[in-house]
This record gives C-alpha cells, structure tokens and sequence, in this order.
C-alpha cells in the first residue's frame, strides 16, 4: 500500500491506472492532480486561484480525459462543468453556469467522452444534461 500526503479526496481511477484527485493547493483552495498508480507522475493540472475558485469531483476515462466541476474557474461566474487531459493540456470551460443561482455539477463520464452531470437553472430546478468532452 501506498500512502501520499493527506488533503487528497475525490480518487477517480480509469483502467490504465491514471488517477485524478483532488488535492489542496498552496492557498488551500482545492485543485486537480493526477498520479499513475505506480506512484509515478504526479502533477498538479490546474491550480485555482481566485478567492472563491476551487476544482472538485473529477472523473477520469480510459483516454486519460478529465471532467470536474470547476467553481468561478476559467472566467465562470459560477458553478461550471469543466475538462482537461491527464497531461495537463486543453483546459476548457465546457458548460458555464450563467445566473446567480444556476450550478451545474457532479459530472460523470464514459470512455467515448459523453458527459452527464446536474445542470440547475434557478434555485429549485435541477435537471440532468448531457454534454461531449469537446462542448458539442
């Protein structure tokens, strides 16, 4: 068993044994980060930094694709869904929360890169969306 610094919640696990997580950045706000389950590669990808900004609930597919719920992130206002690859790269906004009271959250993901997750217009209206890892 292997044990890494505490902090560290939300594991996502795909079948090639890449690991995205959530992890505390130097100003506590939350991030994503990514490590192999050999232990090897670990690397914070994004890195929040706005008063209020913090990254939580990924989800990781076997093409090593990342989607989370990215809160006041990439010049969102509010709760957005958001994706990123396992190296980092392509970082998007892919579906922005508009209102002050609109959220959307807890993505999940299949291996083709559809994403479903809680879109909520409004105070008392969730509904379920459906969204591609490209914004389409």
């Amino acid at each position: 068993m292997s044990t890494f610094n505490s902090g560290f919640v939300d594991p996502t696990i795909n079948s090639s044994g890449q690991i995205a997580y959530v992890c505390p950045n130097a100003t506590v706000r939350q991030s994503i980060c990514v490590i192999n389950f050999d232990g090897t590669g670990q690397n914070r990808i994004t890195d929040p930094s706005g008063t209020d900004d913090e990254d939580i609930t990924p989800v990781i597919n076997d093409s090593g694709q990342i989607v989370y719920d990215c809160e006041n992130d990439l010049g969102s206002s509010q709760n957005s869904i958001c994706v990123i690859d396992f190296d980092g790269n392509n970082q998007a906004v892919i579906d922005q929360a508009n209102n002050a009271d609109d959220e959307n959250t807890r993505p999940a993901m299949d291996n083709a890169g559809r994403i479903a997750y809680e879109c909520q217009l409004g105070l008392n209206i969730s509904s379920l969306c459906m969204i591609n890892f490209d914004g389409t």
